[in-house]
């Protein structure tokens, strides 16, 4: 048991802001294991994470600004996937 505690109290540190969500998720799920909260914990920071909307004073570095990606057809792909080299 006392394994299972420092495991949430871990979790809870590196996470303090998703620990009330996981732990209304484990309440729910009925889950009983330090390390399916610490695994729910991380999920729910992950997705606020993802959730956060990108900054808006994004700015393009001139420098770069003609740059182009080179256009290449899928055979050429296909050619280095399957061991052939790019001619």
């Amino acid at each position: 048991m006392v394994d299972q505690l420092k495991v949430i109290q871990k979790a809870i540190r590196h996470h303090p802001t998703s620990a009330d969500g996981a732990l209304k998720e484990v309440q729910k799920l009925q889950l009983i294991s330090g390390n399916d909260f610490r695994d729910i914990i991380s999920s729910l920071e992950l997705q606020n994470l993802s959730q956060e909307p990108p900054a808006s004073d994004l700015t393009l570095n001139q420098k770069y600004i003609d740059l182009a990606a080179p256009e290449r057809s899928s055979a050429t792909y296909l050619s280095v996937l399957s061991g052939g080299r790019k001619s």
